[in-house]
């Protein structure tokens, strides 16, 4: 049960990780402008949201070393 549980936290965590930078990105930047403050603010999400899914797996990993032993 605990597990089923911390799959669909994960899940939520990933979806709202994924949707920040959209909507953020909606209401501080008008549309059709895109210059370097916007490319670099994309990029930026774009690597810390990389940075987020690989600490997620390295966690949920160690969860399942863990729970293995």
């Amino acid at each position: 049960m605990k597990k089923k549980i911390l799959y669909i936290l994960v899940a939520a965590l990933l979806y709202i990780f994924t949707q920040v930078p959209t909507i953020v990105s909606n209401y501080k930047f008008e549309a059709g402008i895109w210059d370097i403050e916007l490319c670099r603010y994309v990029l930026m999400s774009v690597g810390w949201m990389i940075v987020i899914l690989y600490v997620i797996h390295f966690v949920l990993n160690y969860i399942k070393n863990i729970d293995d032993e």
